[in-house]
């Protein structure tokens, strides 16, 4: 008889789909809830102003999201004894969900995975005590919680359909990318080499007479830094996602994928695993990719504010060939692999 899993994850992405149908292929039985963000949740630390956070009533919480829970649960569709409860990340949870699914199943393993961070996104620490097996992707909270460090999967990619470009990098639009973006894009220019460099615009502003006079104020003031004018202008701009699929073939057909890491956090995003484990040759701005034992400087450039445009051209002009210790390093983080640690 096949084990079953409650899988509770963001939407983010479309990852989620990666791991249902991995887990459906070991043969489990998978019911899915996409996990929901509250701006009126106290542990959410990205969902509201610094005003606002003293509307926030953690009593009044706790009782809507418990009511949530519990219909969710008790309803048809999830009212059943599950062998494991797989949590991505996992805002928004209730001691509620923990109960109702351990009575049911008193042997039920929980295992959280997070993808985030406890300081930059949400306060997951506070669930730890629920969980039989906590993972994370970044190093340092690893760290300092105790908890293990497993990296986002990778997964084959058929180098077949794939567009053909030397450079190519696409994430969301943040000042630091867009200076990397014009480094890179000038060395192409350069060296007459091809290159798909997009920022994902999420900002999506409307009157950029106004917005040019807040930046100005925020910087005047000395408040957090948003996003400059110049870079929501520039041609790099898009808005237009990309499924992970589509993103896969865009790092299968290139030389070299240009990543960066959000401030926030230490851990190697998506881009980058997916990249490395392809053996793809990657700029990245995350330094603490060295403390790993799969890095390779020949593989992988570590940019720092005092990286040069000649620097990224000696790095794309040494050859590289992923050796055999490296890959089977990289086997533990392929997606089969990956699910098999959180589900062992």
């Amino acid at each position: 008889m096949s084990k079953r899993v409650l899988f509770v994850a963001p939407k983010y992405m479309d990852l989620y789909k990666d791991i249902i149908a991995e887990m459906e292929r070991q043969g489990y039985e998978v019911d899915y809830i996409p996990e929901q963000s509250y701006k009126d949740d106290p542990l959410n630390i990205r969902g509201y102003s610094r005003f606002s956070k003293r509307l926030v009533s953690p009593a009044k919480f706790s009782i809507k999201i418990n009511d949530i829970w519990l219909k969710k649960l008790n309803s048809e569709e999830f009212s059943k004894s599950y062998d494991y409860g797989l949590i991505l990340d996992g805002q928004s949870l209730s001691p509620v969900f923990f109960e109702v699914l351990k009575k049911r199943n008193p042997k039920i393993k929980f295992v959280n995975y997070l993808f985030d961070s406890t300081t930059g996104v949400y306060h997951f620490e506070q669930n730890f005590k629920y969980f039989d097996n906590v993972y994370t992707f970044d190093i340092k909270e690893a760290q300092i919680y105790k908890i293990g460090l497993l990296p986002i999967y990778w997964t084959d990619c058929e180098n077949v359909d794939c567009p053909r470009y030397q450079f190519f990098g696409l994430g969301a639009i943040k000042n630091d990318r867009y200076e990397l973006f014009k480094m890179i894009e000038s060395i192409a220019v350069k060296k007459n080499m091809t290159y798909y460099l997009k920022l994902y615009d999420f900002v999506k502003t409307k009157n950029m007479i106004l917005y040019k006079i807040r930046y100005a104020l925020y910087k005047l003031i000395g408040l957090k830094e948003i996003i400059s004018p110049k870079a929501l202008q520039s041609h790099f701009v898009t808005r237009d996602s990309m499924p992970p699929e589509k993103f896969r073939k865009h790092i299968a057909g290139c030389d070299v994928v240009v990543d960066t890491s959000a401030p926030y956090q230490d851990g190697l995003t998506a881009r980058f695993m997916w990249s490395v484990g392809l053996g793809k040759r990657i700029i990245t701005t995350n330094t603490k990719v060295a403390q790993y034992d799969f890095f390779d400087k020949n593989q992988i450039l570590v940019c720092t504010m005092t990286t040069s445009a000649k620097d990224i051209e000696d790095f794309c002009n040494t050859k590289f060939a992923m050796n055999d210790e490296i890959r089977k390093k990289l086997l533990d983080y392929r997606l089969d692999n990956w699910v098999c640690k959180l589900l062992e």
